[in-house]
């Protein structure tokens, strides 16, 4: 990756009333990866899939270690997969993908006095992005080579990347990009501006202190996207497209298109108003009050336009009487706040119905029409996401504020949450965006810093930071699906667990093959001999809570962090340490009943099922024979095998201790640097992420904090940085 970043800011004192400033925000990123086509989610079988997916970490965890890239004369050696010959780095130099980033921000700030506790501000911003998505597939690639094989009658009928002809299915599959690569290419661009003018007031009588602060601010963005997938280019002949009609062929008879133009408009109003009252220094009373609108909520006015509140209070202990008689407290303060918030959906986007041009199924392009369907229904009810919370707290300082802590407790109703909701389908949409639920928050927050050492030379802090928190869904109009509740990706919502809860199917242990069964509660499977193996049913959302089991939120419930940092003259060294718990992780679905030459699979299976009567003595599910595949079916197989990826025996706990970050910095004294021309000089070496102290033993090395899903995806890498920073 290489990235350049800019930030150019200058203020302009034009009179001793009115001041300007000037900001400009520049970025250029340019990033490489290995090429990667979307992931889909497979509701009949339980699992997602990636086609060709050359993920550097899922290969080097999933390919067998006796497959060396290279021959021993020293050139590339090649193996079958997807029908075609392939090797891992032949297959990064012929399959990439480029991601260019361009990024401005031009802001303009003015502030004219009118008085001296009167004044008038003024901001307006302009931001535009551009971000350039090309991924190359050369035609040397193992992607293309897939969707050219057919050197035999069987492998043609296989490959399911050949084209099909639908009026002669007698016909052998036909190769759709006989010449070239692929191009797929996605240009999305953001234009926006945000206008503000606001109202500054500050004044001060005796005692009393009274400021107050208004604003009105509109907003506005232009998102479009325009994807683009070309087939035929030959990178090797000066990028000459060979056409090739059998594939838009193809393309038509799967309804899909190559190419489409998508717009996305956001516009926002928001009026605020901002008030704060303080006695002598010790009370202070504070109230806020926004009407805003967006149009992405629905028409009427009890939707559209949503005023949101707070009010708050502070009393500053420390500022009476009675105790100065305690001289070891320096700073006592408790506070107290209560308010209305609320946000809208990105995910939500229409609030007028949205029509999509679209062309008719035909068996022949000859005889399609345009058509007009429905992409999303109206949405004249939707508003906004709200929460109301309270929030109690504390501050804290001992002996000159040598130790000080803040302590915080709140509890928060989140209610009409949008996500998707299943509808009966009658207005022509399965699924759609709505207020479905409510969720009760409630937690604690406490942040302590200590200064444990300070002489003239050297210095020791230690900060600490630690929360807690329990969430429960309260209200719920859509039903997950069985796959949502096991998947452990946040779409696990029941009422009366937390958000993002996770489930497993019950596994019941292994039969006298070797294959896993399960129970399947009030689950109305059939009384095939098979039902306990394969009877998953991956969309259920009626009967799953019956049969699956809860474990726990995917989200951690509590979180902390340590730092210390100590100084010894011009040296400075910090060590940062993090923690979470009270979270469950679905361990990685590495369990699959068929083994190839590419793929491996973990150490878990060397304590596999081999011979009648080890199902009393493990769980883990055998290699099934051909012939047990051919007895069971293969479908069934990959059924069983997927849902037990999905048991209780693929789940950790979510804990961990891991040293975050560890620095060590040198600044030059003030008489060296004057000596370099440097009003100031720091070198600094910064390791991130050095060591995982604490895991679950059951992640088998899986990192708790990454989820593989393939694609670009890799975990949080070990990083050495050496920086040095100059003053002039």
């Amino acid at each position: 990756m290489n990235r350049l970043t800019a930030h150019l800011k200058n203020t302009f004192y034009i009179s001793p009333k009115f001041t300007a400033t000037l900001t400009a925000q520049g970025s250029l990123r340019g990033q490489s990866a290995p090429g990667t086509l979307p992931q889909r989610k497979n509701h009949a079988q339980g699992v997602f899939e990636r086609d060709f997916d050359i993920n550097p970490f899922s290969y080097a965890l999933g390919t067998s270690r006796t497959l060396s890239p290279y021959n021993p004369d020293g050139t590339l050696s090649f193996y079958r997969n997807n029908w075609a010959p392939f090797n891992i780095l032949h297959e990064y130099a012929n399959n990439k993908m480029d991601i260019d980033v361009v990024d401005f921000k031009l802001q303009a700030e003015a502030d004219y006095k009118l008085r001296e506790d009167l004044s008038v501000k003024a901001l307006v911003s302009a931001r535009q992005a551009h971000t350039s998505t090309s991924h190359r597939v050369a035609s040397q690639s193992n992607l293309l080579a897939a969707m050219r094989a057919n050197e035999t009658p069987e492998v043609a009928r296989e490959n399911i990347y050949l084209v099909r002809d639908k009026d002669h299915p007698e016909l052998l599959p036909q190769v759709g990009v006989p010449q070239g690569g692929l191009l797929n290419q996605n240009e999305a661009a953001l234009h926006s501006w945000l206008a503000r003018i606001a109202v500054d007031y500050e004044k001060s009588f005796g005692q009393h202190d009274v400021k107050g602060f208004a604003f009105a601010e509109a907003r506005h963005a232009l998102r479009t996207s325009t994807p683009f997938s070309g087939y035929g280019i030959q990178y090797d002949r000066g990028n000459q497209v060979y056409h090739t009609p059998l594939m838009f062929q193809k393309l038509a008879d799967e309804g899909e298109s190559y190419f489409s133009l998508r717009e996305q408009i956001d516009r926002g109003v928001t009026f605020s108003l901002n008030g704060t009252y303080g006695f002598a220094g010790k009370y202070v009373v504070n109230g806020v009050l926004n009407y805003e609108s967006a149009n992405t909520s629905g028409q009427r006015n009890g939707t559209l336009w949503l005023p949101t509140w707070n009010i708050g209070a502070k009393w500053n202990v420390d500022r009476e009487e009675f105790l100065r008689a305690y001289p070891t407290i320096s700073k006592l303060a408790l506070r107290l706040s209560y308010g209305l918030t609320a946000k809208m959906n990105e995910a939500a986007v229409n609030a007028s119905a949205v029509y999509r041009n679209a062309l008719t199924p035909r068996q022949h392009l000859a005889d399609r029409e345009n058509q007009l369907g429905i992409l999303h229904l109206e949405n004249r009810d939707l508003t906004w996401e709200k929460m109301v919370e309270w929030n109690a707290g504390l501050e804290l300082g001992l002996w000159d504020n040598r130790i000080s802590a803040t302590l915080d407790f709140y509890a928060r109703n989140s209610y009409d949450l949008i996500d998707l909701v299943a509808t009966s389908g009658v207005g022509g949409q399965y699924y759609k965006y709505a207020n479905f639920g409510d969720m009760r928050t409630q937690g604690v927050e406490l942040g302590l810093h200590t200064v444990n050492v300070k002489t003239s030379d050297f210095k020791w802090s230690t900060s600490l930071t630690f929360s807690a928190m329990h969430q429960e869904v309260t209200r719920l109009l859509n039903a997950p699906t069985a796959f949502d509740m096991v998947a452990g990706r946040g779409r696990g919502n029941i009422v009366g667990f937390p958000r993002g809860s996770l489930f497993s199917f019950n596994y019941d242990g292994l039969d006298i093959n070797g294959l896993p069964t399960f129970h399947f509660g009030r689950y109305p499977t059939n009384s095939g001999e098979y039902s306990h193996i394969a009877g998953a049913d991956f969309s259920d959302t009626q009967y799953n809570k019956t049969y699956l089991r809860y474990h726990g939120p995917i989200e951690p419930q509590i979180t902390g962090g340590l730092s210390n940092t100590l100084s010894w003259k011009q040296w400075e060294l910090s060590v940062f340490f993090t923690m979470q718990a009270g979270n469950k992780i679905r361990l990685n679905p590495t369990f699959d009943p068929s083994f190839a030459d590419l793929n491996v699979f973990s150490t878990r299976y060397r304590d596999r099922w081999l011979n009648p009567g080890d199902e009393l003595r493990t769980d883990v599910p055998v290699l099934p024979s051909q012939a047990l595949i051919e007895q069971v079916g293969r479908e069934n197989i990959e059924r069983a095998y997927n849902t037990y990826n999905y048991s209780q025996e693929m789940v950790a706990d979510g804990s961990f201790v891991r040293l975050k970050n560890v620095a060590l910095g040198y600044r030059l004294s003030e008489s060296v640097a004057k000596k370099l021309s440097l009003s100031s000089a720091t070198v600094r070496l910064n390791v991130t992420n050095p060591l995982l102290i604490y895991a679950d033993p059951r992640l088998h090395g899986q990192d708790p904090e990454y989820y593989r899903s393939g694609g670009v995806a890799l975990p949080t890498p070990r990083q050495v940085t050496l920086s040095l920073s100059l003053g002039f």
